[in-house]
């Protein structure tokens, strides 16, 4: 789901995103176990996209890129209150532990696994839900 909304887009997307941990930019207490948002975006155009899985390796290169306009992304089989309490605990850590807010917090979902009253809240809560349908053919529609 995370390939078909990326590509049409394009940017840098990074992949499994840690947040959490003990100690750290977070000063996260010793309890605190690292958690992983599913990706985080830099805008750009479909021709400077390219991926990268968070690492050692790529760590460096995502502090420095990172900026306000980045979206985090989670992915979901469905809408539900986990969804949307995974993507409010992403935005709040996230800014705490890199020190930059999110411009956009984004659930991807299957088509037809929304939840009108859950969308709502999404809305209330500033949460985009983007419903990915047909998987081949890689579509999407916008609620």
């Amino acid at each position: 789901m995370i390939e078909a909304y990326w590509r049409p887009r394009g940017g840098t997307l990074f992949l499994e995103v840690p947040i959490g941990g003990p100690g750290g930019k977070g000063a996260w207490s010793e309890g605190c176990k690292v958690r992983r948002i599913d990706g985080v975006l830099l805008p750009g155009t479909a021709m400077e996209s390219i991926v990268h899985r968070f690492s050692r390796l790529t760590s460096e290169l995502f502090r420095r890129s990172i900026h306000p306009s980045l979206e985090l992304i989670e992915v979901k089989p469905r809408l539900n209150r986990s969804a949307i309490g995974q993507a409010i605990v992403a935005r709040r850590m996230f800014a705490h532990q890199y020190g930059v807010p999110a411009g956009r917090v984004t659930v991807l979902v299957g088509e037809g696994e929304g939840d009108s009253a859950l969308e709502w809240v999404c809305k209330e809560e500033k949460i985009c839900v983007e419903f990915i349908r047909d998987f081949s053919k890689r579509r999407i529609t916008r609620r």
